[in-house]
């Protein structure tokens, strides 16, 4: 009797093994993508970092163009946006707790990124939606709604978990959105609606090959410069071995920066071809925030730019250090002609034909 009990236990405990070894390898499935994913998010987050003096020259560009009393504000393209409601169906369609709240962020006039509070606000109103409300919500014709719910979507726990069931195709097509909004945190910025919803794509529960590319596939499409550039940023970061040659020569500035920046976090980059990159670019935004994120960036890799920089003759490599702060007390003099070289000038508006922003 002893023994049938012994086999009896021995296959209870292979039994459980066994089933227990598929859950063992999908927990550890599902945690590698979710590794992948929140690496992909700060990859995002880095690009939108180094995009910023493109950001920045935008907004100056609006206003030089149309002075200080006219406030920046949303624009919706309705041939680049997801086909919809109207608002008042969207938020109809809505819980009736967050009606009140979706309305008042519509009605803002940016999107505040320093304070949270509507966020924490946003999901306890949304606690109980559902994906088809969702995304009535994402297909409205306000784009600073549909940011508010796109940053819900893409940062907030709650958020994360509902768009797991939003419909992959809408939230592709939606980096498409030429819409843009203002966005109010380090700088006040014009930010395409797409570069929300890349943001929510990247957390898709995907391996880093298929992402990979389907970044690929963004770079290389019409899509608005800057999300492009993101895109690159993130694929770059994540793909340390993949050549930039091609990206430093492309036709649009923010491409280009995006690829030098990202190039310059590689532990294996060469000083001396990034500059030598920063250098050549014809856009001297490009030139600038390269210089300004190596003097400001890793210590080590700062001093020996910096160095560099004290013994290159460009006068646009010397002027962008200057205006970066740094020193050019040691550097050999130039000729009195190169002195008297100035800089290029940055193009009145940037992204004007990229995001049709004026």
């Amino acid at each position: 009797m002893l023994w049938c009990r012994v086999l009896w236990l021995a296959a209870a405990i292979n039994s459980a093994e066994t089933s227990a070894a598929p859950r063992a390898d999908e927990a550890a499935t599902a945690q590698e993508r979710a590794r992948h994913g929140g690496a992909a998010a700060a990859a995002h987050a880095a690009a939108r970092a180094d995009l910023r003096e493109i950001y920045w020259w935008e907004m100056a560009a609006f206003f030089e163009v149309n002075g200080e009393a006219v406030e920046p504000a949303a624009r919706h393209d309705p041939g680049s946006a997801l086909p919809g409601p109207t608002v008042e169906v969207a938020l109809g369609g809505s819980p009736g707790a967050a009606r009140g709240l979706l309305s008042e962020l519509a009605g803002r006039p940016w999107v505040d990124r320093g304070d949270e509070g509507w966020l924490r606000r946003l999901t306890r109103a949304l606690a109980r939606v559902n994906a088809r409300q969702i995304e009535g919500l994402l297909r409205a014709p306000n784009p600073t709604l549909r940011a508010h719910v796109w940053i819900w979507l893409a940062t907030t726990e709650a958020g994360q978990a509902a768009s797991v069931a939003l419909d992959p195709g809408l939230v592709d097509a939606a980096i498409g959105d030429r819409s843009v909004v203002v966005e109010h945190g380090e700088d006040l910025v014009f930010r395409p609606i797409g570069d929300y919803a890349l943001a929510v794509r990247l957390l898709r529960d995907e391996g880093p090959e298929a992402r990979s590319e389907r970044l690929r596939e963004i770079v290389a499409s019409e899509l608005p410069a800057v999300v492009r550039a993101a895109a690159l940023g993130v694929l770059l970061r994540g793909a340390p071995d993949l050549a930039i040659d091609g990206y430093v020569k492309d036709p649009v500035p923010a491409i280009r920066l995006a690829a030098i920046l990202a190039a310059q976090e590689r532990p294996a980059a060469t000083v001396k071809d990034l500059l030598d990159y920063a250098a050549a670019d014809p856009d001297d935004r490009v030139t600038q925030a390269f210089v300004e994120r190596a003097l400001h960036g890793a210590r080590r890799r700062s001093r020996r730019i910096a160095e560099l920089l004290a013994e290159r003759p460009e006068p646009r490599l010397r002027a962008a250090l200057v205006r970066a702060g740094g020193e050019l007390a040691e550097a050999p003099q130039l000729p009195a002609a190169a002195m008297m070289e100035r800089a290029p000038e940055p193009p009145a508006s940037p992204l004007t034909l990229d995001l049709g922003l004026l």
